[in-house]
């Protein structure tokens, strides 16, 4: 037997979730940017050579794409979350009606030029 409250009071604390966890990824991407773009400035004021911190910006950049990888798995599970409450007929809970809820999301390779 379906239990209507408890579907709802779910559906409800599931959706309080995804808003939250968006914004924070948000927030990581942002933060490791600043930090990408800070280490080079430094090494530049210190006059360290070009080579200072090398593999560490390597492992940051690796850490910038697994968040971006992680952003674009929770945006399809987001998705996913709106299907089944389309499913149930319960889409006023939020899922998939929250600001900025993508219908879909890729992760592509951007090319760089050198100037």
């Amino acid at each position: 037997m379906l239990k209507a409250h408890a579907l709802r009071k779910g559906a409800h604390d599931i959706a309080a979730l995804i808003g939250p966890i968006e914004t924070s990824l948000d927030e990581t991407l942002a933060l490791q940017a600043s930090l990408l773009a800070r280490v080079p400035a430094v090494r530049t004021e210190a006059g360290l050579p070009r080579a200072a911190a090398h593999d560490a910006i390597l492992r940051l950049v690796a850490s910038i794409n697994a968040v971006t990888q992680a952003q674009t798995e929770f945006l399809a599970a987001h998705k996913e979350f709106a299907s089944v409450g389309d499913d149930l007929r319960i889409k006023e809970m939020g899922f998939g009606s929250l600001p900025g809820c993508p219908e879909s999301a890729t992760l592509r390779v951007v090319e760089t030029q050198a100037a």
